[in-house]
């Protein structure tokens, strides 16, 4: 009986995952003018939830993120049902935006860097 409610549990989260709407990262193209999407290298629908995808901003080649899902549209009811369709983050009034790596940051040592030390950290060091 209590696998039967932990398999049931388990069932009911992962479709309630699954009815999240969300816009398709290869249209979210705002500010308009200024972000092309070239290519989504990554569409995470549930787990994780984010999207990467190579743009163009303002003419340049580079390297957006986003969260397909916010922390905060994960307990909204409306959203979990796909009534709603998810905003995610960044947005700017309600419209999903990118967020752009810099050039700096993907070819230096800093995010390395980061990433080494992240792993430390998550290793109790």
């Amino acid at each position: 009986m209590i696998f039967f409610r932990i398999f049931a549990s388990l069932l009911i989260k992962k479709q309630i995952k699954m009815n999240y709407s969300y816009k398709n990262p290869r249209f979210i193209n705002s500010p308009k003018g200024l972000v092309e999407v070239v290519e989504v290298i990554y569409d995470g629908n549930d787990n994780p939830a984010y999207s990467l995808a190579i743009i163009k901003w303002d003419g340049n080649y580079k390297l957006g993120i986003r969260w397909n899902i916010a922390h905060s549209e994960w307990g909204d009811f409306r959203k979990q049902n796909g009534q709603d369709e998810c905003i995610g983050n960044p947005q700017s009034r309600g419209i999903p935006t990118w967020f752009v790596l810099p050039d700096d940051m993907m070819l230096g040592d800093k995010f390395s860097s980061a990433i080494q030390r992240l792993d430390e950290l998550r290793k109790g060091k």
